[in-house]
């Protein structure tokens, strides 16, 4: 999502967000001498805000350029992953687990295979 500004009475501005954020945020923009509007989501709409924001920090690691920008990004998506699997009642450790097999059935990205395509033979 992008910022939208928009222009308030008073010599004021409010940029708009409207995304998940981290919890200290809040405090981070007061503490900037701004007025942060927040609210509370309900179960439903923080699972869809948590995928929301996985998206959005995905992005942006595409777009990270330098090594402190990419591990800002995967600490984000780490976290994410964590509070996802929380929201949804998943054991992180069961979720290791699982990905420990896939890794075994289906092996890792380690060696940058790209698959082009896949020819079929028709009968």
């Amino acid at each position: 999502m992008s910022e939208i500004i928009r222009p308030n009475e008073g010599g004021k501005r409010i940029i708009d967000h409207n995304k998940l954020v981290r919890d200290k945020i809040p405090q981070c923009i007061e503490n900037d001498g701004k007025n942060p509007d927040t609210r509370i989501l309900d179960k439903e709409e923080y699972r869809e805000a948590l995928r929301e924001k996985i998206g959005e920090e995905a992005r942006e690691l595409q777009n990270a350029k330098t090594p402190e920008d990419i591990r800002d990004e995967l600490a984000d998506l780490l976290e994410l992953i964590d509070a996802t699997a929380r929201a949804e009642g998943l054991d992180i450790e069961d979720i290791k687990a699982h990905k420990v097999a896939k890794l075994q059935e289906r092996g890792g990205f380690e060696k940058g295979i790209f698959l082009e395509s896949v020819t079929e033979h028709l009968d």
